[in-house]
């Protein structure tokens, strides 16, 4: 269980599971790639299981040859966090969408996608492993900037 400190009191929060519920390597034609070839399209996706005391975080991930565009890798990681009392901490609007009450406690959602992160790129590490795409890391990105895509969809 680890902590993080909102203005009034801590929220406790535990990773449940990570689930790889997709992941295609289309690697023909990548003999030849350098990481400069690449790029990664990255996309955290927030959803709030309130009634079950969760937060679960989708990593869509895809990677594609920037000159053509061609997808040579697809993932989706699925990370599961148990939140105690989450139900304390949001509240749902007229439209139904679940919000934080205090604006401070949206920063666990900037800690949680930076950890999912992390571990996606971990994954993708281990995943790739000995293919033409093993040095071409996603790169190192601060978690804000993920929470700031998020508020704009």
């Amino acid at each position: 269980m680890v902590t993080v400190q909102n203005k009034n009191e801590l929220i406790q929060y535990n990773l449940q599971s990570v689930e790889t519920q997709l992941f295609n390597f289309f690697g023909a034609g990548t003999e030849t790639l350098r990481k400069d070839d690449i790029i990664h399209n990255i996309h955290p996706i927030v959803h709030f299981d309130v009634d079950n005391n969760r937060i679960v975080i989708t990593m869509q991930i895809k990677t594609l040859i920037k000159a053509t565009s061609a997808l040579i890798v697809e993932t989706e990681l699925v990370f599961t966090y148990g939140i105690i009392d989450f139900s304390n901490y949001v509240t749902q609007d007229a439209n139904g969408i679940w919000k934080f009450i205090n604006e401070r406690d949206k920063e666990l959602i900037v800690l949680l996608i930076g950890i999912s992160y992390s571990t996606s790129r971990g994954i993708l590490l281990e995943k790739l492993k000995g293919s033409t795409l093993s040095n071409a890391l996603l790169p190192i990105i601060d978690p804000h900037d993920f929470f700031k895509q998020q508020k704009k969809k």
